[in-house]
């Protein structure tokens, strides 16, 4: 969704510009299990990427009811990407995602507990990094060093963290009203 002009205060000063919202799907109501697996593969920096995800609604569950769940995981590998004449080295990364979905789906109100991580970590091309123009123009002269493709990442790097716990709660209200709480 795209947010612009008041509505966008909502976010804060930062979104008087607009704001992409971006929000998962509903969970499901139905009881029917859905599935799916992708894959992808890059050819510079040798990437792959896997993905399962799944979704199944109208599950019975003793003391909370009727539930919907949704679940995903991702994962993603890459070496060292390459120029026309180079390896550049300590430029490969890893990624890791799962994220969980358990939710109370009604006709008029819908409450749900999201859980999610993300986790990656990013090999920094050593090439890039110069202090001042004198660097920068022996990093130019002497062009990249050479290396041999490899998946490992050494220093510098980045490692990034983000585990996310949310509540959401929505009622709708008569024909023209809704309340949504969110924590």
């Amino acid at each position: 969704e795209v947010i612009r002009g008041p509505g966008a205060v909502e976010f804060g000063s930062d979104g008087l510009g607009g704001v992409v919202s971006v929000e998962p799907a509903p969970l499901p109501r139905d009881d029917r299990f859905v599935g799916e697996f992708s894959t992808q593969a890059f050819a510079n920096n040798r990437q792959g990427v896997g993905s399962l995800g799944f979704q199944k609604g109208g599950l019975e569950l003793p003391l909370l009811g009727t539930v919907a769940t949704r679940f995903r995981l991702t994962t993603r590998r890459a070496g060292d990407a390459s120029a026309p004449e180079a390896n550049l080295r300590n430029t490969g990364f890893g990624e890791f995602s799962v994220s969980g979905a358990l939710g109370w789906v009604g006709d008029r109100r819908r409450t749900e507990v999201l859980l999610s991580r993300y986790d990656t970590r990013l090999g920094l091309f050593t090439g890039a990094h110069f202090g001042n123009f004198d660097d920068l123009q022996r990093a130019i002269d002497r062009g990249p060093r050479e290396s041999d493709f490899d998946y490992g990442i050494g220093n510098p790097r980045q490692q990034v963290t983000h585990d996310r716990a949310q509540i959401r709660h929505e009622s709708l209200l008569g024909d023209n009203g809704r309340v949504d709480l969110s924590y």
